[in-house]
């Protein structure tokens, strides 16, 4: 892994957001930091490397983690179906992200439906006020707050079918963000397909759940199917790794979701 060997922890002391636990605009100068890249492509050469392991063959890490747009936009990796991306600095509406993460998702679905995920909190972090789904509620308490001079790690994977509300008789364009979009938009061919796929994932998340004993519970509810690991705080003074086992971790948790993730990308 050239990018977690030649890349120590202490490289990014002093990245810092102004507001460690939301988007906000005083977070632009942090995404601007030439390290904001850098520590996605350690994420990232954490998760292609696991992820070659799990799968068989080699997967190669782009020379820049692109930013998520569209799964359609960014070409798969090699063979495997599964697309690299990273959250971007900003959601669009003037503001700027607190966190850095990287995942691996299935070509079909939209990244944040369906993702095998690294997520860092910087230091001082107490809190993530920023939701997408409810079920996000279920992992806050989890993990804060962040030591100074720490990053705080989690790893996991995560599947959302749809929303609270969704009716499978009357689709709506509000679904963007959840694995039934992909049905609407023709990248799957029916929505019997789709949750056959999300069965599976939920089968997945309960064999990594056994596996890896995760602090917070797991979710497995019918809609959402969800597992997270907050890693141990890894020192930003130290030279290595070592101290948050990310990859010995993330390989554990690649080994069990990367298969079976990938094969979505194909039925």
């Amino acid at each position: 892994m050239k990018w977690l060997s030649s890349v120590s922890p202490s490289r990014f002391i002093g990245l810092q957001p102004e507001d460690p636990n939301g988007h906000s605009k005083g977070n632009v100068k942090w995404t601007r930091d030439t390290r904001f890249d850098l520590l996605a492509k350690v994420f990232g050469d954490v998760l292609t490397y696991s992820t070659s392991k799990a799968l068989g063959f080699p997967l190669q890490l782009p020379g820049r983690v692109p930013e998520y747009a569209s799964n359609r936009e960014i070409e798969p990796l090699g063979k495997s179906g599964l697309v690299l991306s990273a959250n971007s600095p900003t959601s669009g509406s003037g503001v700027y992200t607190p966190k850095r993460y990287v995942r691996l998702s299935s070509f079909p679905y939209h990244a944040n439906s369906c993702q095998m995920f690294i997520e860092s909190y910087m230091p001082g972090a107490t809190e993530d006020r920023n939701s997408r789904d409810p079920s996000d509620a279920n992992f806050k308490k989890y993990g804060f707050p962040v030591g100074p001079n720490h990053l705080g790690i989690t790893i996991g994977f995560s599947a959302i079918l749809h929303s609270g509300g969704f009716e499978f008789s009357s689709p709506n364009e509000s679904e963007k963000w959840t694995m039934v979009s992909s049905a609407m938009d023709g990248d799957k061919s029916d929505f019997d397909t789709v949750c056959d796929d999300f069965d599976s994932l939920g089968e997945v998340v309960q064999e990594v759940a056994d596996a890896m004993h995760p602090e917070a519970p797991p979710i497995l509810d019918g809609r959402v199917a969800r597992v997270r690991f907050r890693l141990t705080d890894q020192p930003l003074e130290a030279e290595n790794w070592d101290e948050s086992e990310i990859v010995s971790r993330v390989k554990q948790l690649a080994s069990i979701v990367a298969p079976n993730l990938s094969k979505t990308a194909f039925t």
